[in-house]
């Protein structure tokens, strides 16, 4: 299984970045988001989907999110009220 934070490449297409999302489908197929870990050559973000067998793992644990990142999102146990963040 790919980890979230592993740098890997796609072994067909070569494009190589940072496992930044997965996701399981209904049918069992499990897709695997990787980003660049800098702009691409138009200056822009970008990342691409690949089907998890395509993927072969470079570095298990390349990136780890700060704590602030890791928390700014998702549910929580006491969300801000009226608005107020």
């Amino acid at each position: 299984m790919v980890q979230l934070g592993a740098r890997a490449k796609d072994v067909i297409s070569g494009f190589t970045g940072i496992v930044t999302g997965r996701s399981t489908y209904l049918n069992g197929c499990v897709s695997v988001c990787i980003s660049l870990e800098g702009l691409s050559k138009d200056g822009e973000p970008k990342h691409e989907w690949f089907d998890e067998q395509r993927i072969e793992v470079i570095v298990q644990s390349a990136f780890t999110p700060r704590e602030s990142l890791a928390t700014a999102g998702g549910p929580r146990d006491n969300p801000p009220r009226d608005g107020a963040l």
